[in-house]
């Protein structure tokens, strides 16, 4: 996504770009205590996993990642980016997401791109793109 494009990730055991975290938009405490509960489930409780809220929109997503907020509120929807796990690591936290109930969510990877921009920014690019993804899918007449 380095170009403003989604390519799809390998699932391999290369790491994701950036340092080894999760960056979780709009979970509220219940949600947010489920996907830890799963990120220990996976094994990897050396895994940072930050919780933004509305007062982080204006803090760049490197920030983010190297000094990880505890606001978990709801932001009209939810969010995951991920960095520095492997293609295969991605694959069981997506399967585990979806078998843990967890709300349907974005999912992004941390790029050189994105890091520097604003988490709003990043949030309101993921959403275009789901949007476009959405329309892409639909039949046409």
């Amino acid at each position: 996504m380095s170009d403003g494009t989604m390519r799809p990730i390998e699932i391999d055991e290369t790491p994701l770009y950036g340092p080894r975290g999760l960056l979780v938009c709009g979970l509220e405490d219940e949600s947010a205590k489920a996907l830890l509960t799963l990120v220990h489930d996976l094994g990897w409780d050396d895994l940072s996993v930050a919780f933004a809220g509305r007062g982080d929109l204006q803090i760049s997503v490197k920030q983010l990642f190297e000094e990880p907020p505890d606001h978990r509120e709801p932001l009209g929807g939810v969010a995951v980016i991920m960095a520095g796990i492997t293609g295969s690591q991605l694959q069981e936290l997506m399967k585990g997401w979806r078998a843990s109930s967890l709300p349907r969510t974005l999912w992004a990877t941390l790029t050189e791109t994105s890091e520097t921009w604003p988490l709003g920014t990043l949030l309101k690019h993921l959403s275009e793109e789901q949007k476009e993804m959405a329309k892409a899918r639909r039949p046409r007449p």
